[in-house]
C-alpha cells in the first residue's frame, strides 16, 4: 500500500478510537 492510503487508515482507526474513547468516558461520568 502507498503512505497515503495507510495515513488515510490511521487516521481512520484514531478518529474511531476518539469517540469510543469518547464514549466510555462519558458512560463512566453519567454512571
Amino acid at each position: 500500500m502507498n503512505r497515503r492510503v495507510v495515513r488515510q487508515i490511521l487516521i481512520a482507526l484514531g478518529v474511531f478510537a476518539g469517540i469510543i474513547l469518547l464514549f466510555v468516558a462519558i458512560a463512566q461520568v453519567t454512571g
